[in-house]
């Protein structure tokens, strides 16, 4: 059985190393340590002497003057400099017709990079452990966004797909010219007008129709409600962080202690230390393949790992179409414009293909051969197999039984006194032991 490494891979390959730092802010970690010093450093060049870069903020006001004016019933009509008239108007009729506001999004979004950016870097640099890290940015950046997405992103996508032809008309364009960002003259152009060029990009070659497509059943999967009625966003955070003290456990030299949240502690420890340096999809797939049939520990990955969102998502065959198309068509595009990055990108492609296929075959059919164990993969909304069970149906039998008799009085057998064919014509849910 190797259903859990599926699950695990991408976020255990990612986390690197769980060694001792000295002097770290965060609790022993050297994962979380080199991302406090990585946003540091971040936070130094963007915010010298505790302002924002001076080319930043001419930046920032110039995106606000433009892209606020959506917000603006007076400035509505305006040109745009970013997006260009057509996608103005098309943003400012969804922000004056949605109930949400769902457009009014890129003023609010610059005017949270101006108000609350700064000080959320700065609280996830001096975190003291994982737990808080986690906590911030719940709080301040996942679940605020995924709340405006579950909300709007179709909608401003739709907006999106309606408007994109005139992105040529946006005066963005001169701006980039005249700023020298880019090459005018780069190989890749071939002889064409740079703008020329970049607008069949964003117009036509970008596969649009596939991310609309991807972005819908994305919504539809993470903002229904799971088994506990929370929104399955929060579900899948809850299960990252999870992976996340399962990882650093596995890790430690530390003995797991006898119950972690009422399940055996060894059931969140895996065999990881022997390759921390160098983790692979194959080697944490053999490390948790072991575990994953343990029965004392299987009601845990059930919880934890295999509730009904991810059944949801791993489900969602137009979903998994729709992220192949895009990853093919964006690896054609890349290698059309870096044609020398041909081999090793679709090379890089092909692996993590590979890696996706086996997974996903894996969560569509999780069985343990060589024990008990079994996992059910039941979508929201869907009825558990469980309760068709031959016992299942007689125990609602009898609460209907028990219901009728406090309501009507004593019911008797409607097959007492029939015999024979007579009594094989009654159906024979019917013919109950009214004794039971």
């Amino acid at each position: 059985m190797r259903l859990l490494a599926t699950m695990c891979m991408v976020a255990l390959v990612t986390l690197g190393q769980g060694t001792l730092i000295p002097g770290s802010t965060v609790t022993k970690n050297k994962l979380l340590y080199d991302m406090q010093v990585e946003l540091n450093d971040f936070y130094t060049e963007m915010v010298p002497e505790g302002s924002w870069d001076a080319n930043l903020v001419m930046g920032i006001n110039m995106a606000s003057g433009d892209l606020c004016k959506i917000k603006n019933l007076r400035k509505q009509k305006d040109d745009s400099l970013m997006v260009g008239r057509m996608c103005k108007n098309s943003f400012s009729q969804l922000y004056n017709k949605n109930e949400n506001k769902c457009s009014g999004a890129f003023c609010d979004t610059i005017g949270w990079v101006q108000d609350e950016f700064i000080g959320i870097v700065e609280s996830l640099i001096i975190a003291k452990n994982a737990a808080a890290v986690f906590d911030i940015l719940e709080g301040e950046i996942y679940t605020p966004l995924m709340e405006w997405s579950c909300k709007c992103a179709t909608d401003v996508m739709s907006s999106w797909m309606s408007c994109k032809a005139g992105i040529g008309e946006a005066k963005i364009w001169d701006l980039i010219r005249m700023s020298g960002m880019m090459d005018p003259k780069a190989a890749y152009l071939g002889g064409e007008d740079f703008k020329v060029f970049w607008e069949n990009i964003i117009v036509n070659e970008i596969p649009w129709a596939s991310m609309n497509t991807l972005l819908e059943r994305m919504m539809s999967n993470l903002c229904q409600k799971s088994e506990d009625q929370d929104k399955c966003y929060g579900y899948f955070y809850k299960t990252v962080t999870k992976l996340f003290d399962w990882y650093m456990n596995s890790v430690s030299k530390k003995e797991a202690p006898a119950k972690v949240q009422g399940y055996p502690g060894h059931c969140s420890k895996f065999n990881l230390t022997h390759m921390t340096d160098n983790p692979t999809f194959t080697g944490i797939k053999d490390a948790l393949v072991s575990k994953f049939c343990v029965e004392e520990c299987s009601d845990l990955y059930q919880d934890v790992l295999l509730g009904c969102c991810t059944a949801s998502m791993i489900q969602d065959e137009e979903l998994e179409r729709s992220l192949v198309e895009i990853a093919e068509s964006l690896t054609s595009l890349y290698t059309k414009i870096y044609p020398e990055e041909e081999e090793s990108t679709t090379g890089i492609l092909e692996e993590y293909f590979g890696y996706a296929q086996d997974a996903m075959e894996m969560l569509r059919n999780p069985t343990c051969e060589d024990s008990t164990v079994e996992y059910e993969l039941r979508a929201c909304g869907e009825e558990s197999s469980e309760g068709n069970t031959c016992v299942q149906l007689q125990s609602a039998m009898m609460a209907i039984k028990q219901q009728m008799e406090s309501q009507c009085g004593e019911i008797t057998d409607p097959c007492a006194n029939l015999e024979g064919v007579k009594k094989k014509k009654v159906p024979t849910a019917l013919c109950v032991d009214t004794t039971a």
